[in-house]
């Protein structure tokens, strides 16, 4: 997702966030890999491919990861998985 202008100060950002990572994939799913990214472009390409997910503009502008991946039982949400410093995370995000 195209996250131009993410600010973590703002709750409205965050509830955001938040509604559209818990929206999108259902509890009971039998996925076991999944991830939705937040990124701090302007808009992204109709083709998002592995180069993209390679490349440094998606590396250094990569704000959050919401991610169920292996065996995991729950989805998480990381914040600056690549720690640039840029995007922390949000002091109202809570997970349960």
């Amino acid at each position: 997702l195209a996250g131009k202008g993410w600010n973590p100060a703002y709750y409205s950002c965050s509830w955001t966030w938040g509604e559209i990572i818990n929206n999108e994939f259902p509890p009971d799913s039998l996925v076991t890999d999944f991830r939705i990214h937040l990124v701090d472009i302007d808009r992204l390409d109709k083709n998002i491919d592995s180069t993209f997910l390679q490349s440094k503009k998606f590396n250094d502008n990569l704000i959050a990861t919401y991610s169920k991946t292996g065996n995991n039982e729950f989805m998480t949400c990381k914040f600056d998985p690549n720690k640039t410093g840029k995007y922390p995370k949000p002091k109202q995000w809570t997970e349960e």
